[in-house]
């Protein structure tokens, strides 16, 4: 009897653990539904600090955008940063140190 009651115990401690291994945290945030660009609007010359903003596990690396003449991403004092060049749209996005890539829509007022 004895050695039923060892694996029913490894088996309850196991179970124990699971429901937090595959939930996500309650506060996590990410991008909207749908793999949707997590949306920015910006003035000319202001910037945003995307570990910031929540949308993803810093650091980040790896910044791209489309239109670098109306949005241009750099690294600033404390980690990537997106700014306003000139008035207009474009997507820009970076690597997630999860390795995932998140997409921003960046309006420049």
């Amino acid at each position: 009897m004895k050695r039923n009651v060892v694996p029913f115990v490894l088996w309850l401690v196991l179970i124990s653990f699971l429901p937090g291994m595959t939930c996500s945290p309650v506060g996590a945030q990410g991008p909207p539904p749908g793999n949707a660009p997590y949306p920015l609007t910006l003035a000319v010359g202001e910037t945003v600090n995307i570990c910031d903003t929540g949308t993803m596990t810093c650091p980040a690396y790896n910044p791209i955008c489309d239109d670098t003449s109306v949005a241009t991403m750099r690294l600033g004092s404390r980690g990537l940063e997106i700014v306003g060049v000139a008035p207009g749209k474009t997507l820009c996005s970076a690597s997630s140190s999860n390795f995932t890539r998140v997409p921003y829509a960046v309006t420049v007022r």
